[in-house]
């Protein structure tokens, strides 16, 4: 399925996850439909993906079950094994260590949600994940969830080793009712926080997961990449070009802007030539404009211009303007003040 540019959306194993996780701690379907408009059908047999603000109204109805959300959410992070994250989730296993696992869950990430969410955090002390400033996966008890079913899991990959330290949870949401969680063994949290992170001891990162298995995790890399590229986007070239508008990836390369996009160079230039235009020539058009729009500012002279389009001076920005155009930069404006 083709994904629409910016949907966020909830893959089908979670839709069934969520399910069963109700059946077994007694929450009637009924609750957890209501207000959404969909049928017991929308459990029984999922489609591929909902949109997320469905399933965010479904966690918060599953969550209002419970005595406590703090009870809720401990319930539902622990629910939350590997084996949920399909692909991923024998990515991760399969990885040799938490090192190597941290660059798989962030790549692959989108296969689950269709967006790209989790970047990478490494300091002199920590690794671990973050979720960047402008995801926000379901409900705000469910984005907490998510990142203690992290701590879980790795948790129960290293559980044969002599751990020291502990990981750290960091989570922007007021502390939740009167759960004592610094009562969780090996994990701290620190509520009102400006990130959604979660991170361990640098000296984790090469502790040996016991299931290590590099077979799987090829396997479960491919199956990976084969997903992202049907999340593709099928507006591509305006992807591309709302990168490329940008002037601070103005140098962005073809390898580059394919990770962006999450996926291999090579399909980036196979899909390109589909379109018959090549990544020199949408650089090219991202510049022009970029270039026509201060061309409106009057107050910036083409040396201006120029210096922010990465020209070498104002003459090499004129030819090239008046190459795609056939009007110098000069010209341009002057019919701009016309019309």
């Amino acid at each position: 399925m083709k994904r629409v540019k910016n949907e966020a959306v909830v893959t089908r194993d979670y839709i069934l996850h969520l399910r069963d996780f109700c059946l077994t701690n007694g929450i009637p379907t009924k609750t957890l439909l209501q207000g959404s408009g969909h049928t017991v059908a929308l459990l029984l047999d999922p489609p591929e993906s909902i949109p997320q603000e469905t399933f965010t109204l479904m966690s918060e109805n599953m969550f209002s079950t419970f005595d406590s959300v703090s009870q809720g959410v401990l319930a539902y992070a622990k629910s939350l094994v590997l084996s949920c994250h399909g692909p991923l989730g024998m990515a991760i296993q399969g990885a040799q260590n938490l090192t190597q696992a941290l660059p798989i869950a962030q790549r692959y990430f989108a296969v689950r949600t269709h967006r790209q969410g989790l970047v990478l955090v490494e300091d002199d002390n920590h690794i671990g994940l973050a979720f960047s400033p402008d995801f926000t996966v379901a409900s705000n008890a469910t984005q907490l969830a998510l990142l203690l079913s992290f701590a879980f899991i790795l948790q129960d990959l290293l559980k044969e080793e002599n751990l020291t330290g502990q990981m750290q949870v960091d989570t922007s949401l007021a502390p939740l009712d009167d759960f004592q969680w610094d009562s969780l063994e090996g994990i701290n949290i620190n509520f009102s926080t400006q990130h959604e992170r979660i991170v361990a001891p640098k000296d984790w990162g090469e502790l040996q997961f016991p299931l290590s298995d590099p077979e799987l995790l090829l396997i479960a890399q491919r199956q990976c990449e084969k997903d992202l590229e049907q999340l593709y986007p099928s507006d591509l070239l305006q992807e591309i070009l709302s990168k490329l508008t940008n002037t601070a990836n103005d140098k962005m390369t073809l390898g580059e802007m394919a990770y962006q996009l999450h996926v291999s160079s090579s399909t980036l230039q196979r899909r390109l030539r589909e379109y018959g235009v090549t990544y020199k020539e949408l650089k090219a058009q991202a510049k022009l404009t970029e270039a026509k729009h201060l061309l409106r500012d009057h107050q910036l002279s083409l040396e201006n211009i120029s210096n922010t389009l990465g020209f070498c001076d104002a003459s090499a920005f004129t030819k090239s303007f008046k190459t795609y155009t056939g009007l110098t930069p000069s010209q341009y404006r002057k019919q701009l003040d016309l019309n």
